[in-house]
């Protein structure tokens, strides 16, 4: 998915930032990459970047350490979760539902995750990150 279609996604579901907030840099998102030791999809690192002009209804997690909207960092999220939860090590939590239920992509597919704090387990929610993007206005509805 492009640039352009996911931005014409979040500007039917969001309102654009008031504040100027920084994009990823290639240096975070290297470290992000490594520290997982896995690639991240364009329509994945395109939404983030984007998060810092859309403002969003739910709290998705930053790469940007720099001026950001104030959620927690990605790996923030992680660390937090494998030192004090039974953490599956494969899935990066993206966006927080509340409640300790997060929406998760996984290092080793392309698949979008839900996690149920509440019972502590993954459900395969979406087969893709695209199909996840697609279906925001229908699931923020």
């Amino acid at each position: 998915m492009e640039y352009n279609k996911i931005e014409s996604i979040l500007a039917t579901i969001s309102e654009k930032e008031t504040d100027i907030l920084d994009k990823p840099t290639a240096e975070e998102w290297k470290e992000l990459s490594n520290k997982f030791n896995c690639s991240f999809s364009d329509e994945f690192r395109y939404f983030i970047e984007l998060m810092s002009l859309w403002s969003f209804s739910g709290e998705i997690y930053n790469v940007s350490k720099g001026n950001n909207n104030g959620n927690d960092t990605i790996e923030d999220v992680y660390n937090h979760e494998m030192k004090y939860g039974n953490w599956n090590v494969n899935m990066i939590p993206f966006e927080g539902i509340g409640n300790g239920d997060y929406f998760c992509i996984s290092k080793l597919d392309s698949k979008v995750y839900y996690y149920y704090h509440d019972k502590d387990e993954f459900e395969e929610y979406y087969d893709s990150f695209k199909t996840w993007m697609e279906d925001l206005p229908n699931f923020l509805a």
